[in-house]
């Protein structure tokens, strides 16, 4: 009995999907890593700490946040 040793899928021809299937790639991207980064991102350009911002600075960033999910 032989093992198939190529983990690859069986390719779709380009008109079935409209992607080219030799340059896929699949991204995995862990979604708390990401608003922490934009909430450290946006604190040090205001300059101000999470825990410190008022309320229109945290509405702020708020709006970002909604911004970056585009």
């Amino acid at each position: 009995m032989e093992l198939n040793h190529d983990a690859t899928a069986p390719e779709e021809s380009d008109a079935e999907t409209g992607i080219d299937q030799s340059t896929r790639e699949v991204l995995s991207v862990n979604t708390d890593e990401v608003v922490t980064h934009n909430i450290a991102e946006f604190a040090a350009q205001v300059g101000i700490p999470p825990a410190r911002m008022n309320r229109q600075e945290r509405l702020q960033l708020i709006t970002r946040l909604e911004g970056s999910g585009d």
